[in-house]
């Protein structure tokens, strides 16, 4: 995690109680008050070091064979390059990155877009076209009435039980990049995707977001960008422009 407080929640909230539930655990997870700390949990096959990313102390004494990053966006530049270095030790090591995104082209950015960058495509209802589920095939009118519409058809895939179980029991993970890295496997997905998400809530935030923007406060539109839709920030006017959002609504974007 980002720092030492939030590793101490994760571990005592999360991932300890996680771990107490895991029926496979039965019997591998040691009593021992000294085994299981806010920093450390010893089992009987390996022990979990649990630690905030503001510290290299615990990177800098021991060798991983397996690290999990949880929003590694808030990371200082260059400690994942040393998560790497301290895995050398292992032949097969994996690193596991779970985070919101940052900015265009900074260190994450470039990592996923070396991967495979999977993405959750649906077949259309109307005419079977794969689609990608993303927000530019979005479009709503002023009775929250709010659709993804198929490129290739326009057939509208509205927010209603029936839909967002094709989108779930029809979809799959596509990966966008056919040459990514050896071994980087990256994906990407937004809040239109979890169905106990409702898309006209998206679109309010959208709008608040947007109105904020024609206030000089940019703020919310960044956070809708990189949280909502899971998509690096680029520092430009351009992006999300007000007049966009005023054709979408009048379906014509």
């Amino acid at each position: 995690t980002a720092d030492d407080d939030l590793a101490k929640d994760a571990s005592q909230e999360r991932i300890q109680p996680t771990l107490e539930r895991c029926p496979d655990l039965d019997g591998l997870l040691l009593d021992n008050r000294l085994d299981k700390t806010n920093w450390k949990i010893r089992t009987k096959l390996c022990t979990l070091d649990v630690a905030g990313a503001k510290g290299d102390v615990v990177l800098q004494q021991n060798p991983y064979e397996e690290v999990y990053c949880d929003e590694a966006r808030n990371y200082r530049p260059g400690l994942l390059q040393m998560v790497e270095k301290r895995q050398r030790s292992y032949e097969e090591p994996k690193t596991f990155i779970f985070t919101s995104a940052g900015k265009v082209n900074d260190e994450l950015d470039v990592f996923y877009r070396q991967g495979t960058c999977f993405e959750w495509v649906f077949p259309c209802m109307g005419c079977g076209t794969e689609m990608l589920l993303n927000w530019k095939a979005v479009k709503y009118d002023e009775q929250n009435s709010v659709g993804v519409y198929c490129g290739g058809c326009g057939h509208s895939h509205l927010d209603i039980p029936a839909v967002r179980r094709h989108l779930l029991d029809s979809g799959h993970w596509q990966a966008q990049n056919l040459s990514p890295t050896q071994g980087v496997v990256s994906y990407h997905w937004n809040a239109l995707l979890p169905p106990w998400i409702h898309w006209a809530d998206l679109v309010a935030e959208w709008k608040r977001a947007n109105a904020q923007k024609k206030l000089g406060n940019i703020e919310p539109l960044k956070v809708f960008v990189t949280e909502t839709l899971a998509e690096p920030w680029e520092e430009r006017v351009e992006q999300a422009d007000y007049a966009a959002l005023i054709e979408r609504s009048n379906g014509t974007g």
